[in-house]
C-alpha cells in the first residue's frame, strides 16, 4: 500500500430496477451516493414496451451465434417470428 495520490479516470455504470431517489428519501440508500451517481439517467423501457425491437434483436443475436459457431445464418420460418411476437416478455434479460 501507499499514501501517494494517483490521478485516475473512472466511470461507473449502474443499473437498478428500484427508484433510488425514493430509496434515498426513505433512508434505504445513501442520498450523497445517489447524487454522485445520478449524473446521467438513461431509461431503457422493458422489451414488452418495445415489441418492434424483437425482430431486430433476434436477427442480431442469431447472426452473432452463427458467426461464433462458424455456421451460416439460419432463416427462421414464420412460426418462429409469430412465437416471438406472441411472447409476453415479462422480465428483463440479464
Amino acid at each position: 500500500g501507499t499514501n501517494d495520490i494517483r490521478p485516475v479516470d473512472l466511470r461507473v455504470i449502474g443499473a437498478t430496477k428500484v427508484d433510488l431517489l425514493q430509496e434515498a428519501a426513505e433512508g434505504r440508500f445513501r442520498d450523497d451516493l445517489y447524487y454522485r451517481l445520478n449524473v446521467v439517467t438513461i431509461r431503457i423501457p422493458p422489451l414488452r414496451e418495445r415489441r418492434g425491437d424483437v425482430p431486430l434483436l433476434f436477427a442480431h443475436f442469431l447472426e452473432r451465434a452463427a458467426a461464433r459457431f462458424g455456421r451460416p445464418v439460419p432463416a427462421p420460418d414464420d412460426a418462429v417470428h409469430r412465437h416471438l411476437a406472441a411472447h409476453d416478455w415479462p422480465g428483463n434479460v440479464r
